[in-house]
């Protein structure tokens, strides 16, 4: 969905994705809603049973990690959790105002969020739209290649060498590594 440019494509597949075997999935035809609930119900049931509790307020009533919980922590833990969580926030700040400026999407929605992470990643951060426009940069055979083998020979004893084998591109190069302590 990252790759997918029409919005409208988006937001169908994000909802048929999220309702399948739902009562919102063709009018329930596949709900099986009521099967997991009791699913979970017995095997959460069971577990208690076979700990020794009678219910799961009996389980979560002793002190957790050997010691009691207090409010003072509870609140402690939660103006922390809230701190870590504004940083998010604001992430998310600059990501929808991205979104309505540079993609014209007015509204955030579910469906558009992998979509607007990929375009904010590659256009406005990096500065490049598409990925041909990287591989003039490194064209097959020249660039970084040979100095990036060499490093490997030095690093880990390994030394690539290229094989004349067949290929599915023309600009694919097949490839052997061979130990320098074996010679």
């Amino acid at each position: 969905m990252k790759h997918a440019d029409d919005r409208e494509l988006r937001q169908t597949l994000h909802r048929a994705y999220l309702t399948r075997a739902s009562e919102l999935d063709n009018s329930g035809k596949f709900d099986n809603t009521a099967i997991i609930t009791r699913t979970l119900e017995i095997a959460l049931e069971e577990a208690l049973r076979l700990l020794g509790f009678a219910n799961y307020a009996e389980r979560s009533s002793p002190p957790q990690n050997g010691r009691r919980i207090t409010a003072a922590g509870a609140q402690a833990f939660i103006r922390d959790l809230a701190a870590r969580a504004k940083q998010h926030g604001e992430v998310g700040r600059e990501l929808r105002a991205f979104a309505r400026a540079e993609l014209g999407l007015p509204q955030r929605e579910a469906w558009d969020i992998a979509y607007r992470k990929r375009k904010t990643a590659r256009e406005a951060k990096y500065a490049f739209s598409s990925e041909s426009e990287v591989k003039r940069y490194f064209p097959a055979g020249k660039g970084p290649r040979r100095p990036v083998l060499g490093q490997i020979d030095k690093l880990y004893g390994v030394t690539p060498r290229v094989l004349e084998a067949p290929v599915w591109h023309p600009d694919v190069r097949a490839t052997t590594n061979s130990n320098r302590t074996a010679r």
